[in-house]
């Protein structure tokens, strides 16, 4: 079952950094980001970048809304803005993509889980450009991080999974 549980860990990680991965230049029909005859004003807000200031890649862009279900209950959000991608298969579980996250905020919101009750099966790796933690709770849920950055980069992609049972 551990087995199971982290190659479909592995898996998804992989699937949401490829999705992240692809190429940032827009075809010649225009802005894929709004829809044809949009009265919305297309050009990106340069206060708005999660990007780091070093950074030639620009991260992705914030502003999906944490959201409320069974998963999000046992666990705190991390307040970060650059949460752009949510996905949940419900009683099952939940996943979130953050951008522009550091190491250190990876830590600390590790710490946190743990200080809330993820406090069983404590796994946590660190390396230059990886940092990952898991944990179970009393409740039966578990909980992992895993942060991948480029090599030099002080921030990068952050994916949390929590999963039932």
């Amino acid at each position: 079952m551990k087995k199971l549980l982290a190659f479909s860990l592995a898996l998804l990680m992989l699937l949401c950094l490829a999705a992240c991965g692809g190429k940032t230049d827009t075809p010649s029909g225009g802005d894929l980001t709004t829809p044809q005859g949009s009265s919305e004003d297309p050009t990106p807000n340069p206060t708005e970048s999660n990007a780091p200031a070093d950074s030639n890649t620009p991260a992705p862009q914030g502003g999906e809304a944490w959201p409320d279900n069974e998963f999000t209950g046992q666990i705190s959000n991390p307040g970060w803005d650059s949460l752009y991608a949510v996905s949940e298969i419900p009683d099952m579980m939940f996943t979130a993509n953050f951008g522009a996250v550091s190491a250190q905020q990876a830590k600390e919101y590790a710490q946190a889980l743990q200080n809330a009750g993820f406090d069983t099966d404590v796994r946590v790796n660190e390396a230059d450009v990886l940092y990952s933690f898991g944990a179970k709770n009393a409740a039966g849920y578990s909980v992992a991080i895993t942060l991948a950055m480029e090599k030099g980069e002080t921030s990068g992609e952050l994916l949390l999974v929590v999963q039932k049972g």
